[in-house]
């Protein structure tokens, strides 16, 4: 089975993908999501500036491919077509 058409990730449509296909498609695009990105932590007489990699923060490409896979398949036929 695979990812109805119209389905969108990042403005691409993924209509077709299977769900192995889609998340490898995702681990692509995302891989270097949290390079170069960074927070500051501060406080009265504290900052300190660390990597979002550092942080253990990351994305959940398998929640995404499932949300991808879901859209159209959840609901009643009035709910799919919201």
């Amino acid at each position: 089975s695979t990812i109805y058409n119209g389905v969108l990730v990042r403005n691409e449509n993924v209509g077709g993908y299977t769900k192995e296909k889609l998340a490898v498609h995702i681990q692509n695009i995302y891989a270097k999501a949290f390079d170069n990105v960074f927070i500051t932590i501060s406080g009265p007489q504290f900052e300190r500036t660390v990597m979002v990699s550092e942080m253990g923060i990351n994305i959940d490409i398998g929640a995404m491919t499932e949300k991808a896979y879901s859209i159209g398949r959840e609901g009643n036929f009035i709910e799919r077509l919201a």
